[in-house]
């Protein structure tokens, strides 16, 4: 087939939404960061945080469930934390195999402080978006999100 057969076949990038949404992920997270940076926190573990600050003391599996991250890199995120002292990690006390994971004085105080970097970097994200715009964007990333969690039932976790 010819290249120009091909083209008239296969939508460039910009038009493909898979990409579209990756390379939109890939700026949100070069942003913000960028802007967690300045205290210390790694990106790949800013999510692990929101958990926390939602729930603490979930277990390490339970982490790795909710952030859709293989249970060896959620153990590498939370040793950096330890190393920062933002978290402390406990066994279970009923079941001894489980590890649940705190956060520490240092973590817990820094959170309204980051959520509000986040809440910035999300400001900067849909800025030329309406508020109507802005929740039909939400709710149909919410259905894609479903909808290709539903077709990974039984598939192997692999982080990017």
């Amino acid at each position: 087939m010819s290249k120009r057969t091909t083209d008239r076949l296969q939508p460039g990038l910009d038009e493909s939404l898979g990409f579209l949404i990756c390379d939109t992920a890939r700026f949100v997270k070069r942003v913000l960061y960028a802007r967690l940076a300045p205290w210390g926190i790694p990106g790949s573990c800013w999510f692990l945080l929101r958990v926390l600050w939602q729930e603490d003391g979930v277990s390490q599996r339970e982490l790795s469930e909710r952030l859709g991250v293989a249970e060896p890199s959620v153990v590498v995120m939370l040793r950096g934390l330890e190393k920062k002292d933002l978290i402390r990690r406990e066994r279970d006390e009923v079941d001894r195999r489980k590890m649940r994971v705190f956060l520490t004085e240092r973590a817990a105080a820094l959170e309204q402080e980051l959520m509000a970097v986040a809440e910035d970097v999300n400001h900067t994200m849909l800025h030329a978006l309406s508020g109507k715009d802005e929740k039909q964007v939400t709710n149909n990333l919410r259905s894609i999100r479903e909808q290709l969690s539903a077709s990974c039932e039984g598939a192997e976790m692999v982080d990017d």
